[in-house]
């Protein structure tokens, strides 16, 4: 209804005869607010690439704090979503090698399931625990935000890389990512229940919590590149 009256003056004004009506203020009020919402950034990409979930990447340049609900959903939404569960099953069927098979569990679908299980229950207790639960109680944001364009490149990386041990608070501050930290450590030491016997020991739970922290710091770079990326593959084709 509060585009109706606007509408009605626009066509009124169409009507009459150009010299004896000016232009209809509430109509040019009624269009700049449109034109600034449709220039707008998303608030949040949705993917990566077109493949790599980032509900938890927020475009805006306001902080909007999140409540636990929020943050529950968020990352559910991430969990579940369907492109990237498609895209781990494509990941695992790689990393098929000749002398350990799958994950090193062997070869065969059986051991396909079982690597490819092993990679969303790393990445699940990880975000459940790294985005979710332990930044709710330590009220934390799990969200990564985007610096922009504005920055130079060097400044863009240097935040994009520092965000994997610094988050923002509820409150809109900065803090130690305690809440992500602990998640990747809490995961690495929980694989040691499913991944195969040779890897269940201390190196590797340190090797699983270093790629874990690499994975985050290349998703932060992509998270704050893509737009760039995008808009510039658009230019092309």
């Amino acid at each position: 209804m509060r585009y109706f009256l606007p509408l009605l003056l626009a066509l009124l004004a169409a009507a009459a005869p150009a010299q004896t009506v000016p232009p209809a203020p509430p109509a040019k009020a009624a269009q700049q607010p449109q034109q600034k919402t449709a220039q707008a950034p998303p608030v949040s990409p949705k993917h990566i690439f077109f493949i790599i979930p980032a509900y938890n990447v927020d475009y805006g340049h306001k902080f909007v704090p999140m409540t636990s609900h929020d943050k529950m959903e968020e990352w559910l939404e991430g969990a579940h979503d369907p492109i990237g569960l498609s895209a781990d099953a494509v990941e695992a069927a790689l990393e098929k090698s000749k002398t350990d098979g799958f994950c090193g569990y062997g070869s065969g679908m059986e051991s396909y399931g079982k690597c490819y299980g092993s990679a969303l229950l790393d990445a699940n207790i990880s975000s459940f625990f790294g985005d979710y639960l332990f930044i709710s109680w330590l009220h934390q944001d799990p969200r990564y935000f985007r610096l922009g364009p504005q920055q130079g490149f060097g400044a863009r990386v240097w935040y994009s890389l520092s965000r994997v041990f610094i988050t923002r608070t509820d409150s809109g501050g900065w803090t130690f990512a305690s809440g992500a930290t602990a998640g990747t450590v809490l995961a690495a030491a929980t694989s040691n229940l499913y991944y195969p016997q040779d890897e269940r020991n201390l190196g590797h739970t340190l090797s699983r919590t270093y790629w874990d922290l690499g994975g985050t710091a290349i998703f932060n770079l992509e998270a704050e590149f893509w737009p760039d990326i995008e808009h510039g593959v658009s230019k092309i084709f």
